[in-house]
């Protein structure tokens, strides 16, 4: 081999060496395998003292290490904060490296810690705001690290806290790798700080409710997702408790680990408080969480819309903008119900949920733009109701409101109309300015949900009808379903609530097959439960129909407003008829002149 391929061959060799130094001793993320680790940092200080600060190291090997010549490197000043002149860490035992001993007297009191440190320096100063240590042997090469910028994990329950390693896995540059210590050990009693200085120490790694919203007066099962750091595995016990204003509904313990508990059905919306005990019984610690309780029904819809806002302060904040837009909801049903979880859904995809708000039975909830942040537009928009299970209740299509400023696009019946007369929380209203209301309206006068009572002489009968009422006023009312037998004559009252009306009849259903007649002398017929629709009367007859199933459809109103016009269009056919007669006239006198 030439002198030349031999200074080559020389010169690779030195450079490979190099890059292998680079990544065995050189890469401060990187821990020595079977090395040692920071553990647990108190860098905020105590109650005691911001002063009063300690670093923990940790051997997690079977043999004693000695730390004679060992290194803690401030990475931000680079310099040595602490040298360890003499010190040995036990096997699966802890080094404390403390600013001060336990009775170290500070302007606040006296050190909060309870035990003596390995090494008592006071250079030991830790950065409230770029932590970044690394621990070196006595060799110069990099352990490991702690802390990578700002420090995490200081505070817990409002409580100063060390910051506790909990995953030997990461770096320790990575936040990842550090959780708030939760316990309290090795501390003088009474201290509200949370650290374990030369000790394990538990602490919750996550902790979350799968799902919060459950669905009321129904069985209930809550799954928790926890994940806990307990190296000692003392941990034994959980127990989940469901509380409302301090009184216990229900409870479930399970061994520790177990996630899944199952509660029997709720007639109340309770809180869930989750606590786990270690092997002596005590409790460790606890977590609450609020529950979004639900309620499904049919009969929530949308009743009444305002797209464009304009001279009017409707959501009362004291100025006139887009926020006065607003969104109406109706309780058709016949009970109350709590909306927490239905979602608004607008034409652009923004959702809204809805908060724990109850609406009562033929009440309204009024929903503002500055409540829902949905903005609706002018040009056209469509909405959609969603109850908390995902499901569509109602769709409103709203046309273009370009023009129509204040206008409200309101239910009536069957149908939906602008109105110059917006009601948010009441009965619509529909009145609209120079033109009569469309005749279509008369089938939606109409008073539903309300008790009323039909009662009358059995005029006739036949086989599915019969006619109620007397001379003046007759209601043929067609009946599904078997009735007691009735003779002229008889007197009889069908009494329930109303429902949907039609132009000149309206419907009855039966929820109940049973009905009763009274004793001889009275005769009167009860359907109980039943529902009934009141209707425009036409001259003396208004005719019933009797539907066979329950229709329990509510639309509120009674009255339809017509505002005051002179109709052109009738003038202008009367003065055709006119002319036209007199023109036949005129042509009849023309042709008997000839």
């Amino acid at each position: 081999m030439s002198r030349s391929a031999t200074s080559k061959l020389i010169i690779l060799m030195a450079a490979l060496t190099a890059l292998v130094a680079v990544f065995l001793f050189v890469n401060p993320a990187r821990a020595d395998v079977g090395g040692i680790y920071f553990s647990e940092i108190m860098w905020r200080g105590s109650s005691a003292s911001s002063a009063d600060e300690w670093v923990e190291l940790y051997n997690p090997t079977d043999e004693a290490i000695d730390l004679s010549g060992w290194e803690i490197f401030d990475e931000v000043k680079g310099e040595v904060m602490v040298k360890i002149g003499t010190g040995e860490i036990v096997p699966n035992g802890f080094f404390l490296v403390a600013n001060n001993a336990k009775d170290h007297k500070f302007s606040k009191g006296e050190s909060v810690l309870n035990i003596d440190p390995d090494i008592i320096d006071t250079d030991v100063s830790l950065s409230n705001e770029n932590l970044q240590l690394s621990l070196r042997n006595l060799s110069g090469s990099t352990v490991d690290v702690a802390g990578g910028g700002k420090p995490c994990c200081g505070e817990y329950d409002g409580k100063i806290a060390s910051m506790q390693r909990i995953d030997f896995s990461r770096s320790g540059s990575d936040d990842e790798a550090w959780r708030p210590s939760i316990e309290r050990k090795n501390l003088d009693a009474g201290v509200s700080d949370f650290a374990t200085p030369r000790d394990f120490g538990k602490t919750i790694i996550s902790l979350d409710l799968e799902k919060n919203k459950i669905r009321l007066k129904e069985r209930v099962n809550l799954h928790f997702n926890y994940s806990v750091f307990d190296p000692l595995s003392e941990l034994k016990t959980v127990r989940v408790i469901l509380e409302k204003d301090g009184r216990i509904i229900s409870e479930s313990s399970a061994d520790f680990g177990v996630e899944d508990f199952a509660f029997k059905d709720l007639g109340a919306c309770p809180q869930a408080v989750i606590y786990f005990y270690d092997r002596q019984d005590n409790l460790w610690t606890q977590e609450s969480f609020g529950l979004l309780c639900y309620q499904l029904s049919a009969q929530i819809k949308f009743y009444e819309i305002l797209p464009h806002p304009k001279d009017k302060d409707w959501n009362g904040d004291g100025k006139q903008s887009s926020d006065d837009e607003w969104i109406e909801l109706v309780n058709f049903g016949g009970e109350p119900v709590n909306l927490a979880g239905w979602q608004i859904r607008d034409l652009s995809g923004k959702t809204y949920e809805i908060g724990s708000s109850e609406i009562t039975l033929e009440g309204f909830l009024v929903l503002s733009k500055s409540q829902t942040g949905l903005s609706l537009n002018d040009s056209g928009e469509k909405l959609w109701l969603f109850d908390p299970e995902g499901r569509q209740m109602d769709l409103a299509e709203i046309g273009s409101s370009s023009t129509k400023y204040d206008y409200s696009w309101a239910k009536w019946g069957d149908g939906w109309w602008w109105t110059t007369v917006p009601t948010p929380g009441a009965v619509n209203q529909i009145i609209q300015p120079g033109k009569s209301v469309q005749t279509d309206l008369d089938r939606a006068d109409e008073s539903e949900g309300k008790n009323v009572s039909v009662s009358g002489e059995v005029r006739e009968i036949e086989r599915t009808c019969l006619i109620v009422g007397d001379s003046t006023n007759q209601l043929e009312v067609r009946l599904s379903g078997d009735y007691p037998e009735l003779k002229v004559g008889d007197q009889v009252t069908i009494s329930g609530l109303t429902h949907r009306a039609y132009l000149s009849a309206f419907a009855l259903s039966s929820k109940s097959s049973q009905q009763t007649v009274a004793s001889s002398d009275q005769s009167v017929l009860e359907d109980q439960g039943t529902i009934i629709e009141r209707t425009i009367k036409r001259k003396s007859k208004t005719r019933l129909k009797v539907a066979a199933r329950n229709l329990r459809r509510l639309t509120l109103g009674k009255e339809i407003h017509r505002s005051r016009y002179f109709n052109f269009r009738r003038l202008l056919l009367s003065y055709l008829g006119i002319l036209g007669f007199l023109m036949v006239i005129l042509i009849y006198d023309f042709a008997c002149r000839k």
